[in-house]
C-alpha cells in the first residue's frame, strides 16, 4: 500500500456552483477522494490530506508559491510515494513553473491537478486528471513536477517548467516542446523526465517578489507609459514575439523603441530580461540590438517559467541585486524546449 499526500489549495476543482455566475469554495475538494475511492476501490493507495490554501487561482500571488512549497516540505516525505496539489486553472502554469524550481531536489513526484469546471458539472475533467496523477505516482514514480491534463479526449502529462497558460478562447493548455507523457485506460507512458538540478537555485529559504513587471509586445507599444519614476520594479520581463524580436525603431515618433527603453531602465538600475528565446542561432537583428542595449536573455524558458524564476530570484535576494541576477541567469540554456 502506497501513501500519497493530497494538498488542497482551492480553485475550480475545489468549488461548487452557487448560481450561473458564482462559485463557492467549501468542503467540495474532499469529494474528489471519495469519488476516486468509489471508482478505484482496489488501488493500493491511501491518502494523507492537508489544506494549506483556499482561494481561486486568479487570486494567487507569488508568495503563495512559497506557502505551497513549504507545505510540501512539511510532509513526512520519506513515508510518501508522491504528492498531489489541487489547483485552479487560471494560474496553474505559473505555480507549476515556480514549484519546479522550489521542489527540484525532491526524490518523489509532485503533481498539480486542476479541473476546468466544478466536479459536479458533467463537463469537469478534474476526476480524470486526479486518476492520472495517482496512476503516475503508482506506476512511473519519476521525481519532478508534472501536470496531468485531460482535454479533447486525451490525457497528457506536462512538465511543470514547460506548461503554458491555457488559451482564453479555447481553454486548451499546451507545453513548449509537447507533453512529457500520456495516460490512457489507466496506463502511464512517460516519454521525457523532468530535469534534476544538482542544487536548489534559491537556497533553503526562498522568497518571492510581486515586483516584477511583465511587458507584452504589440504593434504601437509606447514605452513612455513605463517610466517607473515613482515606483521602480525589481526587474522587467520583456516578452518577445515568436521570433525572439521586438520593435527597435521609432518611425512614428519617440517611444516605441524597445532598445531605448532597455537603455533607460539600465541607467536607472532596473534590469530587463528577455523571453522566450530558443537559443543564440538564427536570431533576427533586433534581438542582438536589445542585448547590446543591456537586456539579459533567458534562454529556453516559457514566459511563465521566466516570470517565476525572476520573482524567486529577486524575492530571495531582494537586497543583493548581483546575487539576484546570478540566480535569475542560473541554468540558462540547460535544455532546449523542442
Amino acid at each position: 500500500m502506497k501513501r500519497v499526500a493530497v494538498l488542497f489549495t482551492g480553485g475550480t476543482i475545489g468549488s461548487r456552483t452557487l448560481d450561473a455566475q458564482t462559485l463557492d469554495l467549501g468542503k467540495v475538494p474532499y469529494t474528489l477522494l471519495t469519488q476516486y475511492q468509489e471508482e478505484c476501490p482496489r488501488q493500493p493507495v491511501s491518502f494523507l490530506t492537508g489544506e494549506p490554501l483556499q482561494l481561486l487561482s486568479e487570486n494567487m500571488h507569488p508568495q503563495h508559491w512559497i506557502a505551497m512549497a513549504r507545505a510540501v516540505r512539511a510532509l513526512p516525505l520519506l513515508e510518501l510515494a508522491g504528492v498531489i496539489l489541487t489547483h485552479g486553472t487560471d494560474t496553474l502554469a505559473y505555480s507549476a513553473a515556480a514549484l519546479s524550481l522550489l521542489l527540484c531536489d525532491l526524490s518523489l513526484p509532485v503533481l498539480l491537478v486542476s479541473s476546468h469546471y466544478p466536479l459536479e458539472d458533467e463537463r469537469q475533467n478534474g476526476r480524470q486528471n486526479f486518476r492520472a496523477a495517482v496512476d503516475f505516482i503508482l506506476q512511473a514514480g519519476a521525481p519532478g513536477v508534472y501536470v496531468p491534463i485531460c482535454q479533447q479526449g486525451e490525457t497528457h502529462y506536462h512538465e511543470g517548467s514547460r506548461l503554458m497558460q491555457a488559451q482564453g478562447l479555447t481553454h486548451l493548455f499546451s507545453s513548449a516542446g509537447g507533453p512529457a507523457g500520456r495516460w490512457e485506460a489507466g496506463k502511464v507512458s512517460l516519454w521525457r523526465k523532468a530535469p534534476s538540478p544538482a542544487c536548489l537555485p534559491f537556497g533553503p529559504d526562498p522568497k518571492a517578489s510581486g515586483e516584477i513587471v511583465t511587458i507584452l509586445p504589440h504593434p504601437g507599444l509606447q514605452y513612455r507609459y513605463f517610466s517607473f519614476a515613482d515606483h521602480p520594479p525589481k526587474a522587467v520581463l520583456h516578452l518577445l514575439y515568436h521570433s525572439a524580436t521586438a520593435c527597435t525603431l521609432s518611425p512614428f515618433g519617440p517611444g516605441s523603441d524597445a532598445a531605448a527603453f532597455v537603455r533607460d531602465c539600465t541607467r536607472r538600475g532596473i534590469p530587463v530580461y528577455l523571453a522566450p528565446i530558443a537559443g543564440k542561432a538564427g536570431r533576427y537583428p533586433s534581438t542582438g540590438i536589445l542585448e547590446q542595449a543591456g537586456a539579459l536573455p533567458l534562454y529556453n524558458q516559457t514566459p511563465e517559467a521566466a516570470y517565476a524564476r525572476l520573482s524567486l530570484a529577486y524575492g530571495t535576494f531582494e537586497k543583493d541585486p548581483a546575487a539576484a541576477r546570478q540566480a535569475a541567469l542560473s541554468g540558462n540554456e540547460t535544455r532546449a524546449l523542442s
